[in-house]
């Protein structure tokens, strides 16, 4: 089955470990999506503050993340 781009840009927001997710290739933050396998989480900053964001989103699915574990990933 095809993967369709956007196609989880209305789903709630999935709460996940940014420590357990798959790495993409050797970046520190850049991650595979655990839903569609094919989009990735860039993990973003705030523009503002320079604060690693709590939220993600998919660049190819849409879906949207919670990282339960910010706190931790901000202190390093």
């Amino acid at each position: 089955m095809k993967k369709l781009p956007g196609i989880n840009i209305n789903k709630p927001a999935i709460k996940v470990r940014h420590s357990e997710l798959q790495r993409d290739g050797d970046s520190k933050y850049r991650s595979q999506c655990p839903v569609c396998k094919v989009g990735l989480l860039l993990m973003e900053r705030d523009r503002i503050t320079f604060q690693l964001k709590e939220t993600d989103r998919c660049t190819h699915c849409g879906q949207s993340f919670i990282y339960e574990d910010i706190q931790e990933i901000r202190l390093k």
